[in-house]
């Protein structure tokens, strides 16, 4: 990442208005892909801005002054992301939370590390926020698919279809979703 860039993030004032968030917001987007967890943090600074004009002030409570230096923390170190290795599997590790999906794309090197290759991740949609937990998991691990997930390796994921790819997701529930009743069309 450039440094000039890195530097505005870490030296960015707390915004006071809605066109200041964007400001943010749309600074931040161009580095997501070097961010875990991006869409949970900028889906609770989303909701500041809703139904505001541009220049209408805001004022951010507790968690969302919390997810904005969240933010310009994560997003200034150097990022250290690999190169896809195509003669490996790809291995694809996701989450949900209440309000977003997210994950990242890595492979495992010859001491089983974690070489991560990109995160990516989005908000949840109004109705997507009240699937149970189970379907949230799932709706992430459909996303995962690095065309999907991670637009910005859109080339190396036409390549990695060929590959297998290991899906992980976070929580029981879904593991042991194999062989049950489909209680939703969803999941069907």
């Amino acid at each position: 990442m450039d440094p000039k860039k890195s530097d505005s993030i870490r030296n960015w004032p707390v915004p006071k208005t809605k066109h200041d968030m964007q400001a943010f917001i749309g600074t931040c987007v161009y580095v997501m892909r070097f961010c875990a967890d991006f869409a949970e943090h900028v889906a609770v600074l989303t909701e500041v801005i809703r139904d505001r004009r541009p220049r209408d002030p805001v004022s951010l409570n507790p968690q969302q002054l919390a997810a904005f230096n969240i933010l310009k923390t994560k997003l200034t170190p150097p990022p250290v992301l690999a190169h896809p290795d195509f003669s490996k599997p790809f291995h694809v590790n996701v989450d949900a939370s209440d309000f977003a999906i997210g994950g990242y794309l890595f492979q495992l090197d010859e001491n089983k590390a974690e070489k991560v290759i990109a995160y990516g991740g989005r908000k949840l949609s109004k109705p997507e926020m009240v699937y149970p937990t189970r379907e949230k998991e799932l709706l992430a691990a459909l996303h995962a698919m690095p065309a999907d997930m991670f637009p910005k390796t859109r080339a190396m994921a036409k390549r990695a279809r060929a590959f297998p790819t290991i899906i992980q997701v976070g929580t029981r529930s879904v593991q042991r979703h194999r062989g049950c009743y489909l209680a939703t069309s969803r999941l069907e």
